[in-house]
């Protein structure tokens, strides 16, 4: 990246950044801000401390350090299953968790019967988050939540048609 940002003309930077972009599965903006800088090894930027490079700032601690989310539709509509699992449980799919710590999670409370079966069978970091949701209430409609759950997994399914459609729109270079 720091290549790229050396390169004079603005526009061709730009192409430039999406490419890496597209390669990465990163969003351009993140690149376009300068945050690749703290993702770097031996960076001294103050948000490579606690947050995994694209995690939403309102990080929270698990279990050995491990950062987790403690806000979002994902996180609320885990909360919701374990609090009210009638009202929610079918209506929930993995394609909806983008974030793996709440798509793993979302996984040991489908896959088990029971809150407590769940966390029983869960690695700590996801027993630790789950314990964490059951200690939680939660008043949101869960109808709300599973409208912001399709429209962000929309939103990623979009910006992937577009990854791919600039890939294969672009020129390809050849030995020849």
């Amino acid at each position: 990246m720091e290549v790229v940002a050396e390169h004079p003309n603005e526009l061709v930077r730009d192409q430039y950044l999406m490419q890496v972009a597209d390669r990465c599965r990163v969003d351009p903006q993140q690149l376009r801000s300068g945050a690749w800088r703290s993702w770097a090894p031996g960076s001294s930027g103050s948000s490579r401390s606690s947050v995994r490079p694209g995690v939403p700032s309102g990080v929270g601690q698990g279990v050995g350090s491990t950062p987790f989310v403690v806000a979002g539709a994902e996180l609320e509509a885990l909360r919701l299953r374990v609090h009210h699992p009638d009202v929610i449980a079918d209506r929930l799919q993995a394609v909806f968790f983008d974030d793996d710590l709440c798509l793993r999670a979302y996984q040991a409370l489908d896959a088990t019967a029971t809150l407590h079966d769940a966390i029983a069978a869960a690695d700590p970091e996801i027993a630790d988050l789950l314990q964490r949701l059951a200690v939680q209430d939660t008043d949101d409609d869960p109808d709300e939540v599973i409208i912001r759950l399709i429209e962000r997994a929309g939103k990623r399914a979009w910006a992937e048609l577009e990854r791919e459609a600039r890939q294969s729109s672009a020129p390809r270079v050849t030995g020849r």
